[in-house]
C-alpha cells in the first residue's frame, strides 16, 4: 500500500467508527425511549446510512477488496439522508408526530434515484468500478449506465437544496408557534436545532459544490482528509444534537399547532382598518365556528380574568394553563388572540408582564430582581430581554427616567 491508501485508510475508518459509535448510541436512546419518537427513528437511520456509506469507502479499497459486485448499491441509499433530516426536524417541531399514508411521497425520491441508477447497478461489478474511475469502457449499456448516473447525482443536488429548503422554512414557522403556546420560550426556542441545521446545510452545501465540480470538471475536492474530516464532523453533529434532542411541543398543541402553520388565505378583496392592523389570518380557523360577537365576548372574559387573578404572575403560564382558567378551548383561545387582540399567546402575557413591572419600578423601591420574580419571570436575564424589547429601555434605564422626570426642580 502507498502512503496515500494508508492515510485514505486511516481516514474511512475514522469517520466509519465515528459514525457507527454515533448510531449505537442513538439507538441506546431510542430503546429507552418509550412509545412513538419519530425523531429519534430519523437519527438511526441517518447514521445508519452513514455507517453504510463509510464502509463502502473502506472495504472496496486496500486491502480488504470486497467483492466487486456489491460495488455502487450503497449510492441508491444517498436518499435517506435529506429524508431523515427532514423528519427529525419534523418530529421536533411538530406535537406527537407519526408517519401517515401519506407520507410515504417521500419514497420517491428513494425510488427514482433506484430507477436512474438501475442501469449502472445491472452492469458486472468490474464494470461499475471501472465506470467510476474513468475507464473508457464504451458500449450502449455503459452509455445508459453513465447519463443514469448523471440523473443521479443531479437528483441528489435538487434534494440537498428542496429538503434544505424545506428544513429551513419548518424552523421560521416553529419559531411561531411557540410563541402561541408559552410565555417563556427558555428551552424551547431550540436555539440549537437552528445550529445543528445551519451546521448540516453547510455540510450539505460542502456536497453539492464538490459534485457540481465532479459533474462539470470531473474534479472534486472531497477526497482523503478533506473526505474524512467532512464525514466525522457530520456523524459527530448529528449524533450529539441526536443524543441530545427532546420535542418540545405537548400533545394537548396538536390542534393549535396545526392552526398556526396552516397556510395563510389569500387577503378577502374588501377589508376594514381594523382588520387590517392585527395581521391576522382568520382563514386558520375557519371550522371554529365563532362569529365576531363570540370573538368580542371571549376577548373580555380573557381580559377579565387575567386581569383579576393576576395570571401572568404565572411563570410557568401556557396556553392550556390559561385555557383552563379562562374556561376558553385552546384553539378558540388562539383565535382570540390572533385575531380579536392581535398578538401571540406570549406577546400577549408578557405585555401584562411588562405593564406590571413598570408600575412596581415606578411605585416601589424592589430591586429589578425582585420584580421580574413578582411579575412571573424565573431568569432576570429573559425579565430584561423582554422589557427592552417592550420598553426600549432595560428595567433600571426606565425607573432612572422616570425617576429623572418626576424629580422636582432645582431652585436657582
Amino acid at each position: 500500500m502507498t502512503n496515500a491508501e494508508i492515510a485514505d485508510l486511516m481516514w474511512s475508518s475514522a469517520a466509519l467508527g465515528v459514525a457507527f459509535f454515533a448510531f449505537c448510541a442513538v439507538l441506546a436512546r431510542r430503546i429507552r425511549t418509550r412509545g412513538h419518537a419519530l425523531y429519534l427513528d430519523a437519527v438511526a437511520v441517518f447514521l445508519a446510512v452513514q455507517v453504510t456509506d463509510m464502509a463502502d469507502d473502506l472495504v472496496f479499497g486496500p486491502p480488504i477488496h470486497a467483492p466487486l459486485w456489491a460495488y455502487g448499491w450503497q449510492d441508491a441509499l444517498l436518499p435517506l439522508f435529506m429524508i431523515s433530516l427532514w423528519f427529525f426536524v419534523r418530529g421536533l417541531t411538530e406535537p406527537a408526530l407519526r408517519l401517515r399514508p401519506r407520507d410515504a411521497w417521500h419514497l420517491l425520491p428513494l425510488g427514482l434515484g433506484l430507477v436512474f441508477l438501475l442501469p449502472f447497478l445491472s452492469l458486472p461489478g468490474p464494470e461499475r468500478a471501472g465506470l467510476y474511475v474513468d475507464i473508457d469502457l464504451g458500449g450502449t449499456r455503459v452509455l445508459w449506465a453513465e447519463l443514469g448516473v448523471l440523473a443521479f447525482w443531479v437528483g441528489w443536488i435538487g434534494l440537498l437544496i428542496g429538503y434544505g429548503f424545506a428544513c429551513a422554512r419548518r424552523l421560521t414557522r416553529h419559531k411561531r408557534t411557540i410563541r402561541a403556546l408559552f410565555s417563556d420560550l427558555s428551552g424551547k426556542s431550540l436555539w440549537w436545532l437552528d445550529a445543528l441545521v445551519a451546521m448540516i446545510l453547510g455540510l450539505a452545501w460542502v456536497v453539492i459544490a464538490d459534485e457540481v465540480l465532479i459533474l462539470a470538471f470531473d474534479a472534486g475536492f472531497l477526497e482523503g482528509a478533506a473526505e474524512g474530516v467532512h464525514e466525522i464532523l457530520l456523524g459527530l453533529i448529528f449524533g450529539l444534537f441526536g443524543i441530545q434532542a427532546k420535542p418540545p411541543l405537548p400533545d394537548w398543541s396538536a390542534e393549535v399547532v396545526a392552526n398556526e402553520t396552516a397556510p395563510a388565505p389569500p387577503p378577502p378583496a374588501t377589508e376594514d382598518e381594523t382588520g387590517a392592523g392585527t395581521g391576522a389570518s382568520p382563514g386558520r380557523y375557519a371550522r371554529s365556528g365563532l362569529g365576531p360577537e363570540d370573538l368580542t365576548r371571549l376577548a373580555a372574559r380573557l381580559q377579565t380574568r387575567m386581569e383579576a387573578s393576576r395570571l401572568w404572575e404565572d411563570p410557568m403560564l401556557t396556553l392550556k394553563t390559561l385555557s383552563e382558567a379562562t374556561a376558553i378551548p385552546p384553539m378558540h383561545l388562539s383565535e382570540v388572540l390572533n385575531t380579536e387582540i392581535g398578538q401571540s399567546f406570549f406577546d400577549y402575557v408578557n405585555a401584562h408582564r411588562i405593564e406590571a413591572a413598570c408600575s412596581l419600578l415606578a411605585e416601589s423601591e424592589l430591586g429589578v430582581l425582585e420584580i421580574s420574580e413578582a411579575v412571573g419571570y424565573n431568569s432576570k436575564s429573559t425579565f430584561n430581554a423582554n422589557f427592552k424589547r417592550i420598553t426600549d429601555k432595560t428595567p433600571t434605564e426606565w425607573r432612572r427616567a422616570l425617576r429623572a422626570m418626576t424629580r422636582p426642580a432645582a431652585r436657582p
